[in-house]
């Protein structure tokens, strides 16, 4: 697939549009379950690491994936800590379905922040969530052919 079809069929099409399904068709019930929390928040985990590794051109891991994404698409990079989305979120989340801090949903900022009542660190799924679909336009054009094409033949 070439890199005008990648990001019109693949980021454009099935990624974006299945957050936005996600994010406008399960609305947020505050204190019930249903909410998707730990589903959004591991889904954007493992999209940009996914797109990370195309704009390094290969895939180098989680951290190195997700930090070149959100320093090169995100306007507020300096509010997200690489180390603790992987270590507390992303481990948690896709190896025991837990993560190992708090995940909420009321689009907030800042989007990681220590709640000092329930003791632990709060990732808010939905305002990563929007940051991740309002970041897709500066990946497309961030994103090189180049290293498009190197990371599409793995």
């Amino acid at each position: 697939m070439d890199k005008t079809g990648f990001l019109n069929d693949i980021v454009f099409g099935w990624i974006k549009k299945d957050f936005e399904r996600m994010i406008n068709e399960v609305p947020v019930r505050p204190g019930q379950a249903g909410n998707i929390n730990f589903f959004l928040a591991l889904c954007v985990l493992v999209s940009m690491e996914q797109l990370g590794g195309y704009l390094l051109g290969k895939d180098k891991g989680f951290e190195k994936n997700v930090k070149e994404y959100i320093n090169r698409c995100f306007p507020n990079p300096r509010e997200y800590s690489i180390k603790v989305l992987k270590d507390i979120y992303r481990n948690g989340l896709a190896h025991e379905y837990f993560p190992r801090g708090a995940v909420s949903r009321s689009n907030e900022r800042p989007p990681i922040f220590k709640d000092d009542i329930i003791g632990t660190v709060v990732l808010d799924a939905e305002t990563l969530a929007n940051d991740f679909l309002n970041s897709l336009e500066k990946f497309k054009d961030e994103l090189d052919e180049v290293k498009y094409k190197k990371e599409c033949k793995k």
